[in-house]
This record gives structure tokens, sequence and C-alpha cells, in this order.
């Protein structure tokens, strides 16, 4: 996912799939046209729903709640990550029950910090201004609480003249 923010506008923006994963976008003033195919929808061997930071999912969970209004009911955090369509029913070769297993979006998303060591080492999110350049090596959730969440948020004190309603 790539993030550019001119200064002229001040604006930030996301891109998301329709079910909710953030994927690279083309821009045309205020059109934003998504890739054709979703890369982030494969499975990752020998990942588990273990490998995802339960802290993120139900940060994603309250946001998913209060964008929405609603208090969807969902059992279990495993649920929530079904109905997003982030989970894929896989079957090992020894099993005759079919498991649930994260997609790469699911790792992108709501990874924990070993699990994008281990899977996607190369994985950051970089920002880089006149002074300084700054890499977060987290979940696009945890890299995007640390950026614009909070009166301590990294971008709120590189770009104070920017409206914040994050």
């Amino acid at each position: 996912m790539f993030m550019v923010v001119r200064m002229s506008e001040c604006r930030m923006s996301f891109c998301c799939t329709p079910t909710g994963v953030p994927i690279a976008s083309i821009h045309s003033r205020y059109e934003c046209r998504l890739a054709e195919d979703d890369r982030t929808n494969i499975t990752v061997p020998e990942l588990t729903v273990d490998d995802l930071a339960t802290a993120s999912i139900d940060w994603g969970i309250g946001q998913h709640e209060k964008r929405f209004k609603s208090s969807a009911a969902w059992a279990d955090r495993a649920e929530f990550l079904s109905q997003a369509r982030l989970l894929r029913p896989y079957q090992p070769d020894e099993e005759y029950l079919p498991q649930l297993q994260p997609s790469l979006a699911a790792l992108l998303l709501f990874g924990n910090v070993a699990a994008i060591e281990r899977k996607i080492s190369f994985f950051e999110t970089v920002v880089i201004t006149e002074h300084e350049r700054i890499a977060i090596r987290k979940n696009v959730i945890e890299s995007v609480r640390e950026l614009c969440v909070g009166e301590n948020a990294i971008l709120r004190s590189r770009l104070p003249r920017c409206r914040w309603t994050c």
C-alpha cells in the first residue's frame, strides 16, 4: 500500500477492496481505480490464526462497529475474519475436516511482529520527511495507529497544519 501526502492538500486516504483490504491504487483527481487482481487473496503456508495480533483484530472490529454504527455480534475473532474473507479453508494432507488459514491480506493487516518477520521480512511502512526517515515494521493496522491515531501520533507532530479526523 502506498500513501502520498501532498502538502498543498494535506489529505490522507486509503483505498480498499470490497472486503476492506488495503491495496495499491491509481488516483486521478478524485477518482480511485482499484487494481484488477488482488494478490493478497492467497494463503500463506504454515500461517495460523495464532500468528495474528489479537489487539489489532479487536481494534479493527471496534472501528468496523464505529464506522457502520452497528454492534455486529461475531462469536469470536475468527468469525469476524471469515466474514471479512481474510480466512481461507484448506485441508492438510492427512486431515478430513477443512481448517481455516489466514490469507496474505490477513497477515498484512493483522499479523504479529514475529509472523511478519518470518513470512514477509521485507514488509515495512516508511515515512520520509525533509529531516528524517522512519521505518515501522508492524502490520498495517498498528502502523496506521502509530502514524495517525492519538495525540502522540508520528504524523500529527510532523504535519501540524493538517486537520486530523482519525
